[in-house]
């Protein structure tokens, strides 16, 4: 039990003095809660204002195959370490794909490297491919003969495709394609995708994963049957 000092005095509350205050404590809350966000606010602005421009990389000079009047454009965001995008190439899923639609759709590479720390340089890799022609080759034959993406593996995959040693060397060396590969990297963290792989069709519809052809059709036919 509290005991009570009788030398101090007991006063009781002025119940006026105490609205007040009360009114007080309300006003400096609603203050600091007005101020963090004011803050917020301003915080998202500033990150608006300093994020680059993404845009669709169908759009952008990205590896694609198909007429760019298709109704149906395909984008998958890979990796060159990621086993699930490997099994997908390997079982020829790209292809079937451009089998069965033909010039109804096209097909739209996006680099996603977040796998390893070696992504982002096998990344570059494939747009020094590009640059020489040989991007889907040079994709096809590191998923399928996988050892590695380090740089001399990278180097040797380039071999093996029948680029330019000299050319691809200096480009992958030289950190040209930097700049490309982050741009697709950051349109990805804009759409917060999760993983790799991850196909966008038509810029709104996800699939994750290594998707089979009946999933793939299941978004892919009614649009098609829809631009009839």
């Amino acid at each position: 039990m509290e005991r009570v000092d009788p030398n101090k005095s007991v006063r009781k509350g002025n119940p006026l003095d105490q609205q007040k205050n009360n009114v007080k404590r309300n006003v400096s809350w609603g203050r600091r809660s007005w101020t963090a966000a004011g803050l917020i606010v301003l915080l998202a602005a500033i990150f608006l204002v300093f994020l680059p421009l993404v845009i669709m990389p169908g759009v952008r000079p990205n590896p694609q195959i198909g007429p760019k009047s298709a109704p149906v454009t395909i984008v998958e965001f890979g990796d060159y370490a990621c086993s699930p995008c490997r099994i997908w190439a390997q079982a020829g899923m790209r292809q079937q794909l451009l089998d069965k639609y033909g010039s109804k759709v096209r097909f739209v590479w996006a680099d996603f490297p977040v796998v390893t720390l070696e992504s982002s340089k096998a990344a570059e890799a494939g747009r020094c491919a590009y640059d020489q022609g040989k991007f889907w080759e040079y994709q096809d034959y590191v998923y399928n003969n996988y050892q590695g993406i380090f740089n001399a593996a990278l180097k040797f995959y380039a071999s093996r495709v029948g680029l330019n040693k000299e050319t691809f060397d200096r480009c992958l060396d030289s950190g040209a394609k930097a700049a490309e590969v982050n741009l697709d990297f950051k349109d990805a963290m804009n759409r917060f995708l999760g993983g790799t792989p991850t196909f966008i069709i038509n810029n709104s519809v996800v699939i994750t994963g290594m998707a089979p052809m009946d999933k793939f059709a299941a978004v892919i036919d009614p649009i098609l049957a829809g631009a009839h």
